[in-house]
């Protein structure tokens, strides 16, 4: 009697998860009762365990377990209607539709029945003059389509709460140590790496240093290489020059052998004394004692002054006392001289 009819169809979208339960309009969290684990009732959210419920597929409706405690909403058919909503650690499906029907989203108002032609809802047991105070109780009442029977469904987490088989628990035991395994070994081999990325690091550090070490050390031999071709030249030049003077002393000697195969000329012996008097006396480098006048000389195949004790202070220290002594070498010398001196002064007494 005085029951809504039923226009609601069941809510099979719920993706299943960690929720709180809210009473619409007041807006309080339905929860297992601290002190007695069996007493549900509705308080101010404050995200503890026992207000977070697992939301778990039963068929087509759903079944509301606690996180804390791992009971189940149910209710308690020991009194009379309306039957008090309990916590119970045996499974207990309820059917959850959408007040309307268009609604989007997992926070749009709700009923929650035990059935799909709602026999028995989810109903805020409030006091006659305010709605949902901290401690009120839930109840399980004929649906009136009243504000107390209105609930949103907040989602908090994709964790479901459900159990595995014993098996599947073993085995997820071992893959769980197995993982924690690898991610320990995966440890090591990251500081492995990082050490090896340092040590990298220090060694392409070295290397450039060792770079530019080299890039210096080319540039020096680069540098000695260009000396070295320098080097090279100037003493291809010096060669050339030793050449030249090789040359010049092999023709002094050619002329020297051909002088001293030639018969002297007694007017360059005495021209050749003549000159280099006035040589001394012009230069000023000889001392007052005058050259003795020329003499005459006779020659044959070879010179010979050692008769005559002629002194040539041109040639020979002026402290010296004895008339020198000439070999060949020296008499050959003295031609070339005399040659040379005559040429210079027949010169320059044509240039005066």
């Amino acid at each position: 009697m005085g029951q809504k009819p039923s226009h609601h169809a069941p809510d099979l979208d719920i993706k299943l998860g960690t929720y709180f339960i809210i009473h619409d309009c007041s807006g309080k969290a339905i929860q297992i009762d601290s002190q007695n684990y069996q007493k549900i009732t509705v308080w101010d959210r404050h995200a503890g365990d026992n207000q977070q419920w697992y939301i778990q597929q039963s068929g087509k409706g759903y079944m509301f377990k606690n996180k804390q405690h791992g009971y189940y909403l149910g209710m308690s058919l020991s009194d009379d209607s309306p039957f008090p909503v309990c916590a119970t650690p045996y499974p207990c499906s309820w059917v959850v539709m959408k007040q309307d029907q268009l609604a989007i989203g997992d926070g749009c108002p709700r009923i929650v029945a035990c059935d799909e032609i709602k026999s028995r809802v989810l109903s805020l047991d409030s006091g006659v003059l305010s709605i949902g105070e901290n401690g009120d109780k839930v109840r399980a009442t004929r649906y009136y389509a009243s504000a107390d029977e209105s609930w949103r469904l907040e989602r908090l987490s994709d964790e479901t709460g459900e159990e595995l088989p014993k098996q599947y628990q073993i085995e997820r035991a071992q893959l769980q140590r197995d993982l924690a395994e690898k991610v320990q070994e995966l440890l090591r081999k990251d500081r492995k790496l990082a050490r090896r990325g340092e040590e990298l690091a220090r060694k392409d550090a070295d290397i450039t240093m060792l770079k530019a070490d080299l890039h210096t050390k080319d540039r020096g031999i680069r540098s000695r290489d260009q000396e070295i071709v320098t080097k090279q030249q100037e003493l291809a030049r010096k060669e050339q020059e030793l050449a030249m003077k090789d040359r010049e002393i092999l023709a002094k000697m050619e002329e020297i052998a051909e002088l001293k195969s030639l018969k002297p000329r007694k007017s360059i012996i005495q021209r050749l004394l003549r000159m280099e008097a006035e040589v001394r006396s012009k230069s000023g480098r000889s001392r007052t004692s005058s050259v003795a006048p020329p003499i005459s000389v006779s020659y044959g195949s070879e010179f010979d002054f050692r008769s005559e004790q002629l002194e040539l202070r041109s040639q020979y220290s002026e402290d010296d006392q004895e008339d020198p002594v000439l070999d060949d070498s020296e008499m050959a010398a003295l031609y070339a001289r005399a040659e040379k001196l005559e040429n210079r002064l027949s010169k320059a007494s044509t240039t005066i």
